[in-house]
C-alpha cells in the first residue's frame, strides 16, 4: 500500500525530519517554491521480501561513502546544533543506495558520529 503527504514548500524542517525518522516516509521529491512530497510504502500481508545481507564493501567503497557523508555535514555550519537536520539528510542519502552494504555503512556512521536521543 502506497501513501502520500504533499506538504507546502515552506514547512519545518524539524517536521520533516520527524516523519522521515519516526514514521518511515520517504522523500520522494523536493521542489522549492512548489512542494514536498512523501511517500510511504507499506509491505501487504502476502508480500515476501528477500534482503540479500550478503557482500563487502571494498576499502575504495567505503572511503567515497565516507566522503558523501562527510560532505553532508559540513554543508551545515555548526553539524552538532542541527542533530536532527543531518541525520535526515544522511538517511536520505542511505534511502538511495543499492546495497545493504552501502546502507548499513551510513547507519554505522550516522549512529557513531550522530547517536539518536531518547
Amino acid at each position: 500500500m502506497r501513501r502520500s503527504l504533499k506538504l507546502q514548500p515552506d514547512t519545518p524542517e524539524w517536521l520533516v525530519s520527524r516523519l522521515v525518522l519516526k514514521h518511515k516516509y520517504h522523500v520522494a521529491s523536493r521542489v522549492p517554491s512548489v512542494a514536498i512530497t512523501l511517500l510511504k510504502v507499506t509491505p501487504t500481508n502476502d508480500a515476501k521480501y528477500t534482503v540479500d545481507r550478503t557482500g563487502k564493501l571494498s576499502p575504495a567503497e567505503e572511503y567515497e561513502l565516507e566522503r558523501r557523508c562527510d560532505r553532508i555535514v559540513e554543508w551545515f555550519p555548526d553539524p552538532y546544533k542541527e542533530e536532527k537536520a543531518v541525520r535526515t539528510r544522511l538517511h536520505n542519502l542511505r534511502q538511495h543506495l543499492k546495497t545493504v552494504a552501502e546502507q548499513q555503512f551510513v547507519l554505522d556512521y550516522m549512529n557513531e558520529n550522530f547517536p539518536e536521543e531518547g
